[in-house]
């Protein structure tokens, strides 16, 4: 959590202090982003390329686990 919170912090758009001894994060001010359809668009085609992505890699595993398994003598 602490380096999801730190690289927020590097965008600028969040400004805030944690305090480790208490473990929270005190938000001080935030810059409000709205998405226009071209952002929409590419976020749907980025989210589409990792879902492929992944069913190609399930499919990998599921090959290499249904594999028969050879045993030297």
């Amino acid at each position: 959590v602490e380096g999801f919170i730190i690289e927020a912090l590097k965008t600028k758009l969040v400004s805030a202090r944690m305090d480790q001894n208490l473990r929270k994060v005190f938000v001080t001010s935030r810059v409000h982003r709205t998405f226009g359809r071209s952002q929409w668009q590419a976020l749907h085609d980025t989210l589409s390329g990792w879902k492929t992505n992944l069913a190609l890699v399930k499919e990998s595993m599921q090959a290499i686990v249904s594999a028969p398994i050879v045993l030297a003598k």
